[in-house]
């Protein structure tokens, strides 16, 4: 008799655990292949599911990717909902190189997006290209930034549960 309480009384506590303890989402950051995409033009897609609060982890190019692009220049990013997954909201892009270069613009080293901003949407395909910001002119100009270090990206500002978002990165030659 005591052995059957004891089972209902467990029971009945890890359920509640379970109930209490909020689930999490896990997030992924899946790198593909840099390949060519025309003469002098070269690709690399990472595709990221983000954590249950909308939330994911910066990432940094893999080192495989940095040995192919090292001496390329970075010319444009796009953004768009990977297909058949979560639609993200409204979410800015932020990078950086390994000298803490904002590579899409800010005027506060990355926390606030520039060229990134908003670059993420729930439906449409986003496109940027990189940034500078010029300290002593207050203003913002398109640079082709060379790629001498590996770069690191960020989504802030991204508030869905589990959204599916693909970032397509363009370097030339």
């Amino acid at each position: 008799m005591k052995m059957k309480v004891k089972g209902k009384v467990l029971a009945l506590l890890i359920g509640l655990l379970l109930v209490a303890i909020p689930s999490y989402a896990a997030e992924s950051v899946t790198p593909g292949y840099v390949y060519p995409i025309g003469t002098h033009l070269w690709a690399i897609e990472y595709t990221i599911t983000t954590a249950a609060d909308g939330s994911i982890t910066a990432t940094t190019f893999t080192d495989s990717a940095y040995q192919i692009l090292r001496g390329k220049y970075f010319i444009q990013v796009t953004a768009f909902p990977t297909v058949g997954g979560t639609a993200p909201d409204a979410a800015d892009l932020v990078m950086h190189d390994e000298q803490g270069n904002a590579l899409l613009g800010s005027v506060d080293g990355g926390t606030t997006a520039y060229a990134g901003l908003n670059l993420i949407h729930a439906t449409l395909t986003k496109s940027c290209l990189p940034s500078m910001y010029l300290t002593g002119q207050d203003a913002h100009i398109n640079y082709y930034w060379p790629v001498t270090s590996k770069f690191t990206f960020d989504i802030i500002n991204q508030a869905t549960d589990s959204a599916n978002i693909t970032l397509r990165f363009i370097f030339s030659d």
